[in-house]
């Protein structure tokens, strides 16, 4: 008879740098625990990432890769779900790692715990080495509900997302029940490029999972300063478009009564971070060289779109105050002279 494992791994890989996927792989490697299956999604990369994995599974039998034409992480995770045999499943992105016996201590506590979602503090990774985690009062069994995770993931709010070294948004720093995710047949959004882990971790609150904190703490973000999210992007706006409206579907669709009432109360806040989202990597990116005259008219017209988010938003509740006062200004439709002034001060 077949052993099954407790634990699915399912790691998406597109594009990356050698050393940190050659990272991620080993500290997977590395793990003591066996009962454990590594699926590694290859999503058409046109690099040698395939080839990497595929010398990490001659190595390791608990090493699955599976080799996809590009489709996208969503649809690379999703065929990683549908692989899966595990009782629990765990996400780690190829360019982040884990650290020794991580994979032991969240199985013993998904075992003990015996819940639906489970979440485990995190680390940042900085490129000098520099590790991190927050300072909190955090404990194991804090009392955290699905509705407010799912505000705190819909209002982008920066305070509440990551709360006490816990990171709502990512599918990664959870341990999830197959059975759950199975039952209400939940997957990533095909075709959304931005914000599609967010919009899967919203649909899975939206069922009603039982939940548990954890403070263990074995699983490493990188922090890449020069990664994709942080340049010049020109088709930024129909990504966040997509995004939004998304967000927008899965919050009318899974939610209901008053937590529909308060997550479309946040989603104003939502709009208004992809607005500033747009600023860094369309409007006023340093690597945007050619900016002409028509970005002054392409700013209006977007301001003019999104107005009637700005007008749900309150200055008082955003924390920087370069940021409130730019809302100021589109509360007041000042667009044309907002754009000239960020056009001189705006740094990204």
């Amino acid at each position: 008879m077949e052993n099954i494992p407790l634990i699915s791994v399912i790691v998406p890989v597109y594009k990356i740098n050698k050393m940190l996927l050659e990272q991620c792989l080993n500290s997977l490697s590395d793990q003591s625990f066996q009962n454990v299956e590594y699926l590694v999604i290859d999503d058409g990369s046109p690099d040698n990432c395939g080839e990497i994995c595929d010398s990490f599974a001659e190595k390791d039998s608990r090493i699955k890769v599976f080799h996809l034409p590009n489709g996208g992480v969503s649809k690379a995770r999703n065929y990683g779900l549908e692989k899966s045999r595990g009782k629990y499943i765990v996400f780690v992105d190829g360019d982040d790692y884990i650290t020794p016996n991580f994979i032991e201590k969240i199985s013993e506590t998904a075992e003990k715990e015996n819940k639906d979602i489970i979440f485990f503090r995190n680390l940042k990774c900085f490129e000098d080495g520099k590790m991190i985690t927050m300072e909190s009062d955090f404990t194991s069994g804090s009392k955290l509900s699905p509705e407010i995770i799912a505000m705190a993931i819909t209002a982008n709010d920066e305070k509440k997302l990551n709360y006490a070294g816990l990171t709502f948004g990512s599918p990664w720093g959870k341990i999830y029940r197959a059975e759950y995710l199975k039952n209400n047949k939940l997957e990533f959004p095909v075709g959304i490029r931005k914000s599609q882990d967010r919009i899967f971790v919203l649909k899975a609150l939206s069922f009603n999972p039982s939940i548990a904190t954890s403070d263990i703490c074995g699983y490493v973000y990188i922090v890449n300063d020069t990664s994709i999210c942080k340049r010049f992007n020109p088709d930024i706006i129909n990504i966040l478009n997509e995004a939004g409206e998304c967000f927008y579907e899965t919050i009318n669709t899974y939610y209901s009564g008053n937590t529909r009432t308060e997550l479309m109360k946040a989603y104003n806040y939502l709009q208004l971070d992809f607005f500033f989202i747009i600023l860094q990597l369309y409007f006023f990116n340093k690597s945007y060289s050619n900016k002409d005259k028509n970005d002054i008219n392409l700013f209006q017209q977007l301001c003019k779109s999104k107005q009637k988010f700005f007008s749900n938003c309150s200055p008082k509740k955003i924390i920087r105050k370069k940021r409130a006062l730019i809302l100021r200004m589109l509360k007041l439709r000042c667009y044309k002279f907002l754009y000239r002034i960020l056009k001189k001060i705006y740094s990204v």
